[in-house]
């Protein structure tokens, strides 16, 4: 390896850890805040996490987001959920409310699960409302009301989360 490539390496490295920690300060200090206002910041930030599980779904699924079908969506949510909960996953429609359950032990946030620079917080759950909210509301075609039934770092046994489609 060159003396270019060891900088250049060693700069991503230090770039990692920079982000890492303003990552896990950040979350630190949302995690301060009161719901409503947490619920602000977590609305805006998992807009990342939809991008990318929207990519993953329309590259392992075949799911376009480009063409927004929710029965589609539902069927590439629930494999996509089901690599986390082993099996455990499922998202289920009557009439008007979807109903999406994951088991996955615990909370399946990738910066707390994956990378480990997030530490669970209760309000944490409000990202991943404002993530389903986001994915179904626009496979919907319309607005949708989410409600959080009950999750891991809340208490729960399971991640649930109540979609009604206005």
């Amino acid at each position: 390896m060159s003396e270019e490539e060891s900088k250049a390496r060693k700069r991503e490295e230090l770039t990692r850890i920079h982000i890492n920690e303003v990552l896990k300060r950040t979350f630190e200090g949302i995690s301060q805040l009161s719901e409503e206002a947490a619920e602000t910041v977590l609305e805006s930030t998992c807009r990342a996490c939809v991008e990318r599980a929207l990519a993953f779904m329309a590259h392992n699924y075949g799911y376009d987001p480009e063409r927004p079908d929710l029965d589609a969506l539902m069927v590439a949510d629930e494999k996509l959920e089901n690599i986390y909960a082993q099996g455990q996953a499922s998202v289920t429609k009557e009439g008007n409310t979807i109903t999406w359950i994951s088991k996955t032990g615990g909370c399946s946030c990738t910066l707390v699960k994956d990378y480990g620079v997030v530490r669970a917080f209760p309000n944490l759950c409000l990202c991943s409302k404002n993530f389903v909210k986001a994915l179904y509301g626009a496979a919907a075609k319309r607005p949708v009301r989410v409600e959080i039934v009950e999750s891991y770092i809340r208490g729960g046994d399971r991640c649930h989360f109540r979609i009604e489609l206005l």
